[in-house]
């Protein structure tokens, strides 16, 4: 028997998913950012592009920032931030944002950050995968305040071609698998785990997760979890409201474990890498409040896909993503010290 084909969520088209929220220069209280990620199958170099702006909620003057990271096979890798007037951020509608020399539209990127050794820039066109969009946090519980931030993948799946430069040295992209994210909202969760792999070995589908946690009343509520697996035939998810909770997830720097029912299979999904092949990320809410964010490209992922056997469950299909796998973990409070690469918000260059 085949797998089932979850319904799932009407979505708009990719377009709309990566419509600006900020509501212009009198909306206080916003942070918005849009990423792409990139892996290159010939040179196994990863690139993690962001685009980014705050407005802060207690007026002082809002920004918006480029962002860029390589990792090699190894970990190392180049980071870079430039940080600009909110004034320099454009909304162009369906043909997408500008920010200084960037711009991201539906079908290109290009832009460029830092200088010397650590100056990134990109020339890129992104032509759409076949497997969609997915939003992991319904708008309802986004507008009830029951979550502090809203996230969906406009592309789960990108064909990426064009030259991405770090340090000096180029690398060409022949169509490499890539993706696109969209994340908006008042103040980033308190705890967070997010993965994407482009490709399992051996298949071309993805996988898309992400685990949150948010205080209420001083009270760190459980991960809420959603999880997108497209094995290459079928798509099995969840993330509807009364699904988000029903989800075991466990995480922590290095190592995720996330498991779900999808309809009439289960999924399970552990993803891990060394904490030495993150980079940890210095954020700022609107608030001012700090938060870190640890990112890899490097990661592994295995997945197992359970069908019913009686009372029970037995595996049914195992996929695996080997060094190829973008995962983060988030948090506020003491910074994790073991992720040798950082960049700090005082590292921005001022544009």
């Amino acid at each position: 028997m085949g797998m089932m084909l979850m319904k799932s969520p009407v979505l708009p088209p990719p377009q709309a998913l990566n419509a600006v929220q900020w509501g212009g220069p009198g909306r206080r209280g916003h942070y918005e950012v849009w990423y792409v990620t990139v892996h290159d199958p010939v040179t196994r170099r990863a690139f993690w592009l962001r685009h980014t702006l705050n407005a802060p909620a207690d007026g002082r003057p809002g920004h918006a920032a480029l962002w860029a990271f390589t990792f090699e096979p190894d970990g190392s890798g180049v980071q870079a931030k430039d940080v600009y007037p909110l004034e320099a951020f454009s909304d162009a509608g369906p043909g997408g944002i500008g920010l200084g020399p960037a711009r991201y539209g539906p079908l290109v990127a290009r832009g460029e950050v830092g200088e010397g050794a650590r100056r990134v820039a990109w020339e890129l066109t992104l032509e759409p995968g076949p497997f969609g969009s997915f939003r992991h946090v319904p708008l309802k519980l986004y507008r009830a305040r029951l979550a502090g931030s809203a996230v969906s993948t406009p592309y789960l799946s990108l064909a990426v071609s064009g030259w991405i430069e770090a340090g000096g040295v180029r690398t060409r992209l022949d169509r490499a698998p890539g993706e696109q994210g969209h994340v908006f909202g008042r103040r980033h969760a308190d705890r967070w785990a997010w993965a994407h792999v482009h490709r399992f070995e051996g298949s071309d589908g993805v996988l898309e997760a992400v685990s949150a946690q948010v205080r209420k009343l001083g009270l760190l509520l459980p991960p809420a979890s959603a999880l997108c697996l497209e094995p290459g035939d079928r798509r099995l998810a969840w993330s509807r409201a009364r699904d988000l909770w029903r989800a075991s997830s466990r995480f922590e720097l290095g190592r995720w474990e996330v498991e779900g029912q999808a309809g009439d299979r289960r999924v399970r999904a552990r993803i891990t890498a060394p904490p030495q092949a993150f980079v940890s990320v210095e954020y700022e809410d609107p608030s001012g409040e700090r938060v870190y964010c640890n990112h890899t490209e490097t990661a592994d992922c295995e997945v197992e896909v359970l069908a019913r056997d009686g009372a029970g469950w037995r595996v049914e299909r195992r996929l695996e993503a080997r060094g190829t796998t973008a995962f983060e973990v988030g948090e506020r409070g003491a910074r994790d010290p073991r992720p040798p690469r950082r960049l700090d918000l005082a590292e921005a260059r001022q544009v």
